[in-house]
Order: structure tokens, then sequence, then C-alpha cells
């Protein structure tokens, strides 16, 4: 796989007053369209937001890795690349 282009979030990042990890969360979780549509959009899904479902909810990871053809390693990537999404997410709330 080969990528067109490579974003790179620290907790510095900022577009004006938001930082580039929040931006890019309020788009996914506020957006009107499907994120699961498409490649790139549930891959963006997986790592900002992730397809893993809380509590009692019925789990959407397997119908996307299904559906995009993402084998146990990848799934594994995305799971892990959520993680520290997340914990930059948190690094930058917490001050």
């Amino acid at each position: 796989m080969t990528a067109d282009r490579v974003l790179i979030l620290t907790e510095d990042t900022h577009q004006g007053d938001e930082t580039g990890a929040g931006r890019m969360r309020n788009r996914c979780a506020f957006t009107s369209r499907d994120m699961g549509a498409d490649w790139p959009e549930a891959f963006t899904y997986a790592v900002v937001l992730g397809w893993d479902a809380e509590d009692d909810e019925e789990d959407p990871m397997p119908e996307m890795a299904a559906r995009w053809g993402w084998d146990d390693e990848m799934v594994a990537f995305l799971r892990e690349t959520h993680q520290r999404f997340q914990q930059l997410v948190d690094r930058r709330t917490a001050s």
C-alpha cells in the first residue's frame, strides 16, 4: 500500500485554537457522511474514533474488516493506532 500524503499529528499541532487531533475527532464524530462507505473514511474513523463497540452495543469492527479486507494484523494495527491517537487527545485535553 502506498500513501499519497502523510499526516503527522503531535499534541502541538494546531489550526487556530483547535488541535489537529480535536479537529479530526470533530470531523469524524459530526459528519453527515457514512464513514464506513469507503475505504479511506473507514480507515480514518478506525484510527480517530475506533470501530470497536462500547458496552452492549453490536461491534461493527468485524463488519468493517470483512467489507474492506482488513486481516487480523490490520485490525490489530488500527486498534493500536486508535489507542495512540486517543492518548494524544488525552494528553492535550489534560494540559
